[in-house]
């Protein structure tokens, strides 16, 4: 059930509540959606789940390397991070765009989208629900919180989408 992800009982609903306050976590059940999307990313294999009892132990494996060393990996799903990690930086953080926003095509690879292209993305979305919350923009547009907010406060300052609420319950509408 676990690692179907979406759907979480929190062990300790305050320590989730401090960790979405403090903008971690946005919902119990995220996590292992959230390390699968990494791990197919980076093209690694998915991590294991094992759970024993008397002691009570729950174990998650990843399958990752250490430079040149791999770690726990077997032989079939050997993957060199280290090339994965140095395109990330080279394409993402030193490419001068100001929008690293990624959006997977048919054959699976990722590809970047331009500034202009994430706008156009928020703004189809609202014309065809009427609403959009941050939570939406990350997802279809598979970015952070961060960057979501910063597309959706551009839009606002810009005149095409007006905040409704506060908070969790904050939306964006079309201005009228």
């Amino acid at each position: 059930m676990a690692l179907a992800g979406g759907f979480s009982d929190s062990r300790n609903p305050a320590l989730l509540r401090m960790f979405a306050l403090i903008s971690v976590v946005e919902r119990a059940g995220s996590g292992f959606d959230a390390m699968r999307a990494g791990c197919d990313w980076t093209g690694i294999p998915h991590p294991r789940l094992s759970e024993s009892f008397n002691p009570d132990r729950t174990t998650l494996e990843f399958f990752v390397n250490d430079k040149n060393n791999f770690v726990s990996s077997p032989e079939n799903h050997k993957t060199n991070l280290s090339v994965h990690s140095s395109n990330l930086v080279n394409n993402t953080y030193n490419s001068g765009l100001t929008a690293n926003a990624l959006s997977q095509d048919s054959n699976k690879s990722y590809k970047r989208m331009s500034v202009d292209d994430c706008y156009k993305k928020i703004i189809e979305a609202v014309n065809n629900h009427g609403t959009i919350k941050r939570e939406q923009v990350q997802n279809i547009l598979n970015v952070g919180s961060t960057k979501a907010k910063q597309l959706l406060s551009y839009l606002v300052s810009r005149g095409d989408i007006s905040v409704c609420g506060k908070g969790w319950s904050t939306t964006y509408v079309f201005n009228r």
